[in-house]
């Protein structure tokens, strides 16, 4: 990529022009860099904007717990973060490879939700937090909605101190266990522990030993 000539630099955008010339100009340039009328990189207040609303979103986890979305939220944020402070570093030292950067934190954010699994990680998070008193309640519908990573969490529910949800816990439980359909007998360290912990639940319930190998 040394070798290649440097053939233009590519010109700020005044975020006050009409919405036709800065359309023209974009598409003339694989990045268009937009400043204020005092000459100010705007992406600067997007990271802000960013950090703002990454600030919100974890005051509201702290609150009303994790839910799919908000994680998935989150990495999003932290993606746009990274990414836009990548940016305005590249405009003062243009040797630097953002985008090859940009993709491989794409690549390392994908990664880590993955292996993470998300649906275990919030019904952790929420289980955990509620009964250490950190949340006021918890969102059995949401929960419920999680499937085999939810299965050893709701258990431990089962057993709190609060009656409505220990009953409600309780039914999911009894729900999950009698289920004829195989949604949780899957070839996951996840999955086999959700057979196991329900193969015991269904015994309990009808009095039948399941073979679980």
């Amino acid at each position: 990529l040394n070798l290649v000539p440097h053939s233009r630099d590519n010109q700020p955008l005044l975020a006050s022009m009409d919405l036709t010339h800065l359309l023209e100009n974009s598409m003339v340039q694989n990045f268009a860099p937009v400043v204020d009328d005092r000459g100010m990189f705007i992406g600067i207040i997007t990271l802000f904007l960013t950090v703002a609303s990454s600030a919100k979103m974890v005051m509201y986890i702290g609150s009303y717990g994790l839910t799919r979305l908000r994680v998935l939220t989150m990495v999003i944020m932290v993606f746009l973060g990274i990414t836009t402070a990548l940016i305005c570093v590249w405009l003062y030292v243009p040797k630097l490879q953002y985008m090859k950067s940009v993709m491989l934190i794409a690549l390392a954010l994908g990664a880590a939700v993955l292996w993470a699994d998300v649906d275990t990680q919030v019904a952790k998070y929420n289980v955990r937090h509620y009964l250490s008193g950190d949340l006021a309640t918890v969102d059995m519908a949401h929960l419920f909605s999680l499937g085999a990573g939810a299965v050893p969490w709701m258990e431990e529910l089962t057993d709190c101190d609060d009656a409505e949800l220990r009953s409600r816990a309780t039914a999911f439980m009894r729900s999950w266990a009698l289920e004829e359909a195989d949604d949780f007998r899957e070839l996951t360290a996840i999955g086999r522990r959700a057979e196991h912990i329900l193969d015991a639940w269904q015994t309990e319930e009808t009095g039948e030993v399941t073979d679980t190998p």
